[in-house]
């Protein structure tokens, strides 16, 4: 059973090049507030994309792979299959799995109702989120091309919010549409400046994010 801290979970980030800092703060994020779970990351591999993104996953030691997507980019549900199921065959993560993108982190502990779908037996999908707790993903790929069946189950409750968007404080947070002064045009990493992005309409989810953002500057400037 999974707990609270993320004892027993396993959590992928399925990420891209570009998006170094953000996937950072994700990983930052679960290793604050869950402390217990096992992370992974899975990169596209892009040559056009300079050496230097990704140092830090080398100096703190991250189980990482870089490689090229197996599908094409039209096919992303496909790809997060397939990346989960390298990391499950190599005995690198196990079930159950949370995949998430970056953008999202974890601002506080797992709450009942996001534990509760963590016991379900199933292969679950929302925009940022995926939950994997079932093996043989192969076969549920194959079925997608043979069978034309449904990748994924869909469930009424939605697990990750968008911080602008929710006032109460809620753990799986995303925040691609903004937090505080800080919109997604913004160009550089956040978190250094993180202290001059309060405004005086953030939410709690917003201030969380904001302070996370504060704890990270000396562990990502000492490792990128």
């Amino acid at each position: 059973m999974v707990t609270e801290t993320g004892k027993n979970l396993s959590v992928l980030i399925f990420t891209k090049p570009e998006m170094d800092w953000q996937t950072f703060s994700t990983w930052y994020s679960f290793k604050q507030n869950a402390p217990d779970c096992d992370i992974a990351i899975f990169c596209e591999r892009n040559e056009s994309v300079p050496f230097l993104y990704y140092q830090w996953t080398k100096r703190l030691r991250i189980k990482t792979i870089k490689q090229k997507f197996f599908y094409s980019n039209n096919f992303e549900d496909l790809n997060i299959l397939w990346a989960a199921d390298i990391f499950l065959k190599k005995e690198i993560l196990n079930i159950p799995l949370l995949v998430i993108k970056p953008y999202v982190v974890l601002n506080n502990i797992f709450n009942t109702k996001i534990l509760s779908l963590f016991q379900e037996n199933i292969i679950y999908k929302e925009e940022k989120i995926y939950f994997i707790n079932k093996n043989n993903l192969k076969e549920k790929i194959n079925d997608f091309y043979l069978k034309e069946n449904e990748l994924w189950q869909k469930k009424e409750n939605t697990y990750c919010l968008e911080a602008k968007e929710n006032e109460n404080s809620w753990p799986l947070i995303s925040f691609e549409k903004g937090c505080g002064r800080w919109i997604n045009t913004a160009k550089g990493c956040p978190f250094s400046n993180a202290a001059g992005l309060v405004s005086q309409e953030m939410n709690i989810n917003e201030k969380k994010i904001i302070e996370l953002w504060k704890k990270m500057v000396p562990l990502y400037q000492a490792t990128i």
